[in-house]
């Protein structure tokens, strides 16, 4: 057997990994991603947030708006889409990391998020913020 590595794996790679950690979790909720996208008029992605359902929490794993349109409320309204969505999906919990030298705790924690720890060791003496917040149950 070989490895092989990849910096880009193929969306069937992924999925491969994803039905197998499935099988293999039978009788827990699966694992599935996710993603919200802003596009412009010119259907340029202008802002997104994407991650996963697992097991009964979403996982943000990134969230990014264009430098032009910060400060506009997009990443509010694409967080508000995955915790809705986390909702629909049964999740009681959402969770976030970010890195301590973008400085958006602040913005994490004006949406209900608490930190849970702070991983030290990173590069250039910063470090990793693990979040997380409870989500309402709701009937559909």
């Amino acid at each position: 057997m070989t490895i092989e590595h990849t910096f880009n794996p193929s969306i069937e790679n992924i999925h491969f990994l994803t039905s197998k950690l499935n099988e293999a979790a039978e009788g827990f909720q699966s694992v599935y991603p996710f993603g919200f996208f802003i596009k412009d008029a010119s259907k340029q992605i202008k802002a997104g947030v994407n991650g996963c359902i697992m097991y009964g929490v979403i996982y943000v794993d990134q969230l990014w708006v264009d430098v032009d349109y910060r400060k506009r409320g997009l990443g509010r309204q694409l967080m508000e889409q995955a915790h809705l969505l986390g909702q629909k999906e049964g999740c009681s919990m959402a969770t976030v990391c970010t890195m301590s030298f973008l400085g958006v705790e602040k913005f994490y924690e004006s949406l209900g998020y608490k930190v849970d720890f702070v991983r030290l060791g990173y590069a250039n003496g910063s470090s990793c913020i693990f979040l997380s917040k409870k989500l309402a149950s709701i009937s559909l």
